[in-house]
């Protein structure tokens, strides 16, 4: 059953039925979670419908390095996913679900676009037979792509514009496509911009400020920016919270140029370590003095802190680096956030860090 109205109203939704019977609302955390909400309730509600695809790509583009953004999202997520290709199953009289290139493709029917297009059987065809398309793309006079989708795991064509192309006041993209069956058309646009925001960002009293400073072989003054390979610099984090925070997770990108210093591997001095403060942070009742954070990770491309409870406060974090290869590199600030209520984060100023041979 479709709602056929919501009312929202900050995190809360409420929805009623075609007969104004009210339906249990959703607790939703961004529009990520509604995305995954929606895909969840359209797959079960309809499994074929034609908006399915676009709901399914966006779900599983909108996480992190193949996190959905918690267990209850990606659970959504996949339960989604599961309707839909058993939609797809039942449509096609498939015995098995379709492999990735049935559905990649994106949003159903023939549309202007540029992306990759995908293939399935159904309306489009005479009584669910494999598709026999003919795809061309063109712009104006040339031709973008051109190509067959012969067969449900038919390979995805795939065309790509450049930005300037898409720029020079020419005609949009059109496609043309012949034949029985049913194409899927999956518009992406990538870009990045001339200049990065680097500007702090925070909600409900989150801050993350980061310091930079040379210690060896020489100290030098705080706020650094320019270092020499060679060199030890020390990066100081300070979180600021003034509520209690609840699962928070702080990451703190390192420089491409830079290395962190790992003082459980054997082959670093532990004299070093003398250059990081070591007095606790606060008073556990159950634990006596401790650090603020439960957990921590040293990757090669950022520092991770893990937290189950926060109180009010102000906490720092310190660790070393070396700076090893010379370039200029832009470096994006220190992020927070709860891990089971993303809305609440925060995110530090970043900054370009050099280095000099």
């Amino acid at each position: 059953m479709v709602a056929s109205e919501i009312e929202m109203s900050g995190v809360t939704a409420e929805a009623r039925d075609p007969a104004g019977r009210e339906i249990p609302g959703l607790w939703l955390a961004g529009q990520a979670e509604l995305s995954a909400q929606l895909l969840l309730a359209l797959s079960e509600a309809e499994p074929r419908h034609e908006l399915l695809p676009a709901l399914l790509l966006g779900s599983l583009s909108s996480g992190r390095g193949g996190d959905l953004g918690g267990t209850n999202r990606s659970v959504t997520v996949l339960r989604g996913a599961w309707n839909f290709l058993e939609g797809i199953r039942e449509l096609e009289g498939m015995r098995e679900a379709p492999g990735p290139d049935a559905w990649e493709a994106g949003a159903a029917g023939p549309a202007a676009a540029s992306g990759p297009a995908g293939s399935g059987g159904g309306p489009g065809g005479s009584g669910g037979s494999p598709p026999n398309l003919s795809v061309k793309v063109l712009r104006g006079d040339r031709t973008v792509l051109d190509g067959r989708l012969d067969g449900p795991r038919a390979p995805a064509l795939k065309a790509e514009l450049g930005a300037r192309e898409l720029l020079d006041g020419g005609p949009p993209p059109s496609w043309r496509i012949e034949g029985g069956g049913e194409a899927w058309v999956f518009r992406r646009l990538s870009w990045a911009p001339a200049e990065p925001d680097l500007s702090a960002k925070g909600t409900r009293g989150l801050v993350l400020t980061r310091n930079f400073q040379r210690v060896l072989p020489e100290p030098g003054p705080a706020g650094e920016s320019a270092f020499r390979r060679g060199e030890l610099v020390k990066v100081t984090l300070t979180l600021m919270t003034s509520v209690p925070r609840y699962d928070l997770a702080v990451e703190d990108p390192v420089p491409a140029g830079l290395e962190p210093v790992d003082f459980s591997l054997k082959d670093q001095n532990p004299n070093l370590e003398e250059l990081l403060s070591s007095e606790p942070d606060i008073e556990d009742p159950w634990r006596g003095y401790r650090d603020w954070y439960d957990h921590e990770e040293l990757r090669p491309g950022s520092i991770r802190l893990f937290c189950d409870y926060l109180r009010p406060g102000v906490y720092t974090y310190s660790y070393l680096a070396r700076p090893v290869t010379p370039g200029t590199y832009i470096l994006p600030g220190p992020y927070a956030e709860e891990m089971y209520n993303p809305e609440n984060h925060g995110r530090g100023a970043g900054l370009r860090i050099t280095v000099a041979k």
